[in-house]
């Protein structure tokens, strides 16, 4: 009979394996609580890094249990510090988990005033940190906009391997773009959907159609221009398609101007004056409708041109985000004299959303550090690589390895590819 075996028990003498005690931990205060409160407790366990953060965002109220940056008074914030001040406890915020997006985006598409809105609570968590923290990391989640899970893997996708949210994703889900002066979503087709398109005419003169899909238009336009990508193709084939539209349009504009002169020379002959005035009525409503279509198709055609992918426009209203709020952070850190860097922390969250992917949040850094940067050599008088370390210090990221595995849920194939990936 054998009792021993390579099991370890925590409490066996002796025993290998990993070491990990409290004190070599950072832990996160609960959301949810007082954070003066949730520190004390945090500090008793044995913990020597705590990030601080809330749920609450808007108007704070501790009685009804919104809990934000607002509701720790000045007095609260001091003895936050000096309480981890004397048990020698390093401190990060974490802004709060209920803000938009940095974009912008809502149900109606990029918003300004939503966008206004996530910043102001990144700018209560920045004071906050300044107060409590000395500066440090306030980590803030992205999930900038739409975009289907398959879309961020698919340099890693294979028969065998791949992400996917539902079912043939790939053909059914929309392709998303935007009008960059309004940041209204304009939708395509998705890549399985089944077209008519014209394919010259017949005996008689008459417009034939083949069936066709709009992957294979996507294709087709790629063929056109070199280093062409699937999202410039996507607004190319947008436009292709409205323009068609106001082209019948114009035939409509045409065909009204027509009627008008006819009604004009009918009204020129005739000899019965209530006739004639009718006559000449009816052929400046039929050049109102002109006029009014004219200036219809010229707003289309504007909207047109204004089309780009929501990649684009999506990581450049977050870049200005982000690059803005580190600003702020950097003119806070040198106004309090903080005794470290004040700094943006992005993080990864739902990989249903722009920002969850590595690459993608890397994107993030890279293009909010270049908006930085020129702002600071504008408006601060830096030299490029001044403006550049600085813009570095100040935009960094958090990768949550449990954010991560929720990608998880959406692999398809062995579980060694997935921790291959």
């Amino acid at each position: 009979m054998q009792f021993s075996n390579d099991y370890e028990n925590t409490l066996d003498k002796g025993r290998k394996g990993l070491q990990v005690e409290m004190s070599h931990l950072g832990v996160s205060a609960h959301p949810g609580r007082h954070q003066l409160g949730e520190l004390r407790t945090t500090i008793s366990k044995g913990a020597k890094h705590i990030e601080l953060g809330w749920f609450g965002s808007g108007k704070g109220s501790i009685g009804q249990g919104k809990f934000n940056p607002e509701v720790h008074s000045s007095e609260e914030r001091e003895a936050m510090r000096q309480l981890a001040k004397i048990n020698k406890v390093s401190l990060s915020t974490h802004a709060s988990m209920n803000i938009g997006s940095l974009s912008g985006m809502t149900q109606e598409g990029f918003s300004k005033t939503a966008q206004e809105n996530t910043k102001h609570e990144i700018d209560r968590a920045l004071g906050f940190a300044a107060d409590v923290a000395q500066g440090g990391p306030v980590v803030v989640h992205v999930g900038e906009f739409p975009r289907p899970i398959f879309e961020a893997t698919k340099e890693f996708n294979s028969p065998d391997a791949y992400f996917e949210a539902i079912k043939e994703e790939k053909e059914t889900a929309p392709i998303l773009l935007v009008d960059k002066e309004t940041g209204k979503i304009k939708t395509l087709a998705p890549r399985g959907t089944k077209i008519q398109v014209e394919n010259g005419t017949d005996e008689h003169g008459f417009t034939r159609f083949r069936e066709t899909t709009m992957a294979e238009l996507l294709e087709k336009k790629k063929e056109t221009i070199i280093d062409m990508d699937e999202g410039k193709a996507a607004v190319e084939v947008y436009k292709d398609i409205n323009r068609n539209e106001l082209n019948l349009a114009k035939g409509e504009i045409g065909r009204a101007i027509a009627e008008a002169e006819i009604l004009k020379r009918r009204a020129e002959t005739e000899s019965n004056e209530s006739i004639k005035q009718m006559l000449i009525q009816e052929s400046e409503h039929y050049k109102k409708i002109a006029s009014a279509k004219k200036i219809e198709i010229l707003r289309a055609e504007k909207q047109l041109d204004n089309t780009e992918t929501i990649y684009e426009y999506g990581t450049r209203q977050s870049a200005e985000a982000i690059a803005d709020e580190a600003i702020k952070a950097f003119r806070l850190e040198k106004e309090k004299k903080l005794e470290e860097h004040l700094w943006i922390a992005v993080e990864n969250f739902e990989p249903n959303s722009y920002g969850s992917h590595p690459k993608e949040l890397r994107v993030l850094i890279e293009e909010s550090r270049k908006k930085m940067t020129e702002r600071l050599k504008v408006e601060q008088n830096m030299s490029e690589s001044q403006a550049k370390n600085v813009a570095a210090d100040h935009i960094k990221a958090t990768f949550d390895i449990g954010h991560a595995n929720f990608w998880r849920k959406y692999f398809k194939g062995k579980p060694e590819d997935f921790n291959k990936w």
